[in-house]
């Protein structure tokens, strides 16, 4: 009877023996298949070990990483669930299923994850690095400059193998300081990465954005252009350039910029706006009304872009089109309504339809009793219909409101040529040329000149 027993027992261990060794023959297979990128194929031989030995946790955690690889975001949660039933102290479990939360932008989530795998491991690396791109996600960008300062504290004890994994953590910080308002700070962060890697092109393209904000426009171009060589497919690097050559008055390049973003992401609105607004500058309004109508189809709600667009059309003749997209502005109860009511109100003035050119004006003011291009306007519709008395008061307060604007200044010096005050006329004529000697240049060169004639004759 107790050889029997004996003959049972070894016939049990032989069996166990065998099913383990088939599970780690298919999880060694997986882990071949894993290595070569064959996701499908890794899935089945972990799955197949799994039925032989459920409680085998490393073929959880691989093939949670497998599926993770292919998008299957539940299933690979659902993978590393099950592997901490078995192991619930591993970090690196923690680790896998945060990454697999924030690729389905989960993002708390996936932060109490690197929690728990900090928790069990202070000095895991990957959670530290993990948790602050998270919390980059959800703006939690000061709780992420303290998450990158503890990666660079780890990987400066560590071997210098397990440095290039986080080649790019210098500028990680660096986006996250500028965000926070850090700005030498975070300048400085992009200096060192560019040091410790010369092909980081994330990093020259952020440190042109902090040049552009300082209007170092030849740096910032170099930097953009750097990123762009480094890759030749970086939308924002071809964007941000295109901005700083727009503002630089060279918009044949900033027209290539912005084209070349199209070029690779068709629905990329801001750069149709921008190269709308490029047209714009050449005074190719027809070109510019097309670039804003795309914007458009691509963001049909966008009160802004009406805006440009109805400015485009005024500027063709084509008055009916212009007046529907600032109605269009009015009845999406837009933040930009002031500014079309005034349009509408201005394009009704051209139209010599005072009355309805008055009430549209007065609603903009309604709106905004700030806005000096509204009581200009408005000026003007009175000047129009010759109520002088009207027109000054309404002269006077956009004066008052912003005395830095030549069109304002040149308004009610038009106004004072009417109405033969010389000398106030010469006094206006003179402020908006003192603002900008281009404005009108030869009609305000003329209309000065006949003022201050006027005026000597005794006028």
């Amino acid at each position: 009877m107790q050889l029997k027993n004996l003959l049972t027992i070894s016939i049990l261990l032989l069996s166990l023996n065998l099913y383990a060794q088939e599970a780690k023959e298919h999880y060694k297979k997986g882990n071949t298949a894993l290595k070569a990128e064959q996701y499908e194929t890794a899935i089945q031989h972990y799955e197949q070990a799994l039925k032989v030995d459920a409680s085998y946790t490393a073929a959880y955690i691989n093939s949670g990483r497998a599926k993770m690889e292919l998008g299957q975001l539940d299933k690979a949660v659902l993978a590393f669930d099950e592997a901490l039933k078995l192991a619930p102290k591993d970090a690196d479990i923690y680790n896998y299923r945060g990454q697999a939360k924030f690729k389905d932008k989960l993002y708390e989530g996936s932060i109490l994850d690197f929690d728990e795998a900090i928790l069990n491991d202070e000095k895991h690396t990957d959670a530290y690095y993990n948790r602050a791109i998270a919390r980059q996600a959800v703006n939690r960008d000061g709780e992420a400059i303290a998450d990158f300062d503890k990666v660079i504290d780890l990987i400066d004890l560590n071997s210098d193998n397990d440095k290039p994994k986080y080649q790019n953590v210098y500028t990680k910080r660096g986006l996250s300081k500028r965000l926070e308002g850090l700005l030498e700070e975070s300048l400085a962060d992009f200096e060192t990465a560019i040091e410790k890697n010369g092909k980081d092109a994330e990093a020259y393209y952020n440190r042109g954005v902090l040049k552009a904000a300082n209007t170092k426009n030849e740096e910032a171009i170099l930097d953009y252009s750097k990123a762009i060589q480094l890759d030749e497919e970086y939308i924002n690097a071809y964007y941000q350039r295109g901005l700083v050559y727009r503002s630089t008055k060279d918009y044949k390049t900033a027209l290539s910029d912005f084209t070349k973003v199209i070029s690779l992401n068709e629905k990329a609105v801001m750069a149709f706006i921008a190269r709308g607004y490029t047209y714009n500058d050449l005074k190719k309004y027809k070109d510019a009304a097309k670039d804003y109508t795309k914007a458009l189809e691509l963001n049909e709600n966008d009160g802004a872009t009406y805006i440009r667009r109805g400015f485009a059309y005024f500027e063709l003749g084509q008055h009916e089109e212009a007046m529907a997209d600032f109605t269009k502005v009015i009845e999406l109860k837009s933040i930009y309504s002031p500014y079309a009511y005034n349009n509408r109100g201005n394009i009704k003035r051209v139209l010599k339809k005072y009355d309805e050119a008055i009430v549209d004006i007065n609603e903009a003011i309604k709106l905004d009793s700030l806005n000096a291009l509204a009581y200009t306007n408005l000026g003007q519709v009175y000047f129009d219909k010759g109520d002088m008395g009207n027109a000054k008061v309404n002269y006077d307060r956009a004066v008052e409101l912003n005395s830095q604007s030549p069109l304002v200044l040149w308004n009610r010096a038009n106004y004072y040529m009417k109405i033969k005050k010389y000398d106030k006329a010469v006094a206006d004529y003179t402020a908006v040329e003192e603002l900008d000697a281009n404005y009108k240049a030869k009609e305000l060169k003329k209309n000065k000149k006949k003022a201050k004639k006027a005026f000597l004759q005794g006028g």
